[in-house]
């Protein structure tokens, strides 16, 4: 299964969106968020969190420049009736924070904006989902979270990990005080 992706971007299509990223010679057909596509252009280097979906009729990857998303786009598909289409679509069209303040608050218009979510969708979601953001690490304050959570993905620490050290860092130091923390903490165990 494929997880991470770094390679070139060859082709841009905004309207299907997916890019094309070439990597040894190999082109992958990646289906990316809308702020992936606005941030990219041919020939420029990308690395991409990925989701492989094998299905009979589909083998797709979907691609997300930060593991946080990639984390978020995995919740929103373990709904029922939530396709990875879907959920990219909700990735696209509404940040992260906002799609965790709707689940949050229950704010069901806000999330029926999305094409292809109608209200008995909207309404799983907050239900399945209502509690993420107490527990999701881009709830979490400060956009030194996303470097860490990065930081420690590529260094091969599970989601469930990462999530439960970051929780645990003292906010009001640097960066690499918070790194330090970190695999402090993961090398206890």
């Amino acid at each position: 299964m494929l997880a991470y992706l770094k390679g070139t971007v060859q082709v841009l299509q905004p309207l299907k969106k997916y890019v094309v990223v070439v990597a040894n010679d190999v082109g992958y057909k990646v289906y990316v968020p809308g702020a992936v596509l606005g941030a990219t252009t041919p020939g420029s280097v990308v690395e991409l969190y990925l989701h492989h979906v094998v299905r009979e009729d589909a083998d797709d990857l979907f691609g997300f420049q930060h593991f946080a998303d990639l984390e978020l786009f995995e919740q929103l598909i373990s709904v029922s009736g939530v396709g990875p289409k879907v959920a990219l679509a909700l990735l696209s069209e509404l940040s992260a924070e906002a799609i965790i303040q709707a689940l949050a608050q229950g704010d069901k218009a806000m999330l029926t904006q999305v094409s292809g979510v109608g209200k008995k969708i909207a309404e799983r979601l907050i239900v399945e989902l209502k509690g993420i953001a107490t527990t999701s690490v881009i709830a979490m304050p400060g956009g030194e979270t996303q470097t860490i959570v990065d930081a420690l993905t590529q260094l091969g620490y599970s989601a469930a990990e990462i999530r439960l050290v970051v929780q645990e860092l003292d906010r009001t130091v640097e960066i690499e005080q918070q790194l330090k923390q970190a695999l402090a903490l993961l090398s206890r165990g």
